[in-house]
């Protein structure tokens, strides 16, 4: 039975759970909070879909106000290869000539930078809210599987609201994500301007304009879900840390990969690992290591051996 002290000085004899234990319990654990978080990935692509059918909404009146009915060849192919002319459709466009008049492209390009900007702004505050939430929820659960598991128990109180904001607000690569959100709005608005110019150019119709930016919005939902992907983990395992901060018993933890075919090699590297705690260092050799990765940690008291659990390509373990 290992014996620790307190940040006071007590000495407290603990019952010690194998390291097979408290790993599957961190797996356990960090896998609830991403279940919860997959929740999320729903609300977010909503926020989306919501912006880009603004944005087709205002192409379609921009096209609507200047375009023009533009008549086109229809053609079918014979059974020989050759192509015919079996008549004409028309297609609404909007020459090049009539969107730069009057700053009537610079207009609409304004138009879609609101919305994108109010998408942004929106994404920003549904992840503080929901960051927040699972913060405070990781740092109860370190307290109540120390409880459990060690047999101690404490009277703590929920976390400062200030030390919330700093614990999901830890960088990652160098930045917040609400900085990184503010880049991606900046880089998708660039991508949406320059599809609308280059589609004018081209003489496009209003169809193919929208599902050209469509398809730029689909993009940026994509780089939406990884970064909040990314800061689940983040988050998740700073409160996790300040959990083994606050205990006064946690000195070191043990970096815990999810073991399986897309595990990144720095997380193969790193698995099994231990370091002070005073060492934990964002990026390289605490949790996350890089975008999307899904490793945690879990506190250690000795430098018992054990074996972990794999899956493979096909689901079986090793």
């Amino acid at each position: 039975m290992a014996t620790v002290k307190t940040a006071d000085g007590e000495e407290i004899k603990l019952n010690t759970p194998s390291d097979k234990y408290w790993a599957e319990r961190a797996e356990e654990r960090a896998k609830q909070a991403y279940d919860v978080a997959d929740d999320s990935y729903v609300d977010l692509r909503r926020i989306y879909k919501n912006t880009s059918i603004k944005l087709s909404n205002e192409v379609s009146a921009f096209y609507q106000k200047y375009g023009v009915n533009q008549a086109r060849p229809v053609f079918d192919t014979l059974a020989d290869g050759t192509d015919v002319m079996v008549g004409s459709s028309t297609k609404r466009v909007v020459p090049i000539n009539e969107a730069l008049k009057y700053n009537r492209l610079d207009s609409i390009n304004k138009q879609l930078n609101a919305h994108l900007s109010r998408l942004a702004s929106d994404q920003n505050g549904y992840m503080i809210t929901n960051l927040k939430l699972l913060a405070q929820e990781a740092y109860n659960s370190t307290y109540f599987d120390m409880f459990q598991g060690y047999g101690v128990g404490y009277n703590f109180d929920l976390l400062d609201p200030k030390l919330v904001t700093q614990l999901i607000r830890n960088p990652v690569n160098g930045q917040d994500f609400s900085k990184r959100v503010w880049n991606n709005k900046a880089l998708l608005a660039n991508r949406v301007n320059q599809e609308l110019r280059n589609g004018l150019i081209q003489g496009i119709s209003t169809r193919e304009m929208s599902k050209r930016l469509a398809n730029k919005m689909n993009s940026g939902y994509t780089v939406a879900e990884r970064l909040m992907r990314t800061e689940i983990t983040n988050t998740y395992n700073q409160s996790t840390l300040q959990g083994y901060k606050s205990s006064g018993i946690v000195k070191q933890y043990q970096y815990l990969a999810t073991l399986d075919n897309r595990t990144s090699a720095v997380c193969q590297d790193l698995d099994g690992q231990v370091f002070n705690l005073d060492d934990a260092t964002t990026g390289l050799n605490f949790p996350p290591m890089h975008v999307n990765c899904r490793s945690t940690t879990i506190s250690k008291f000795d430098d018992e051996v054990f074996e972990r659990i794999a899956r493979r390509e096909d689901g079986s373990t090793y």
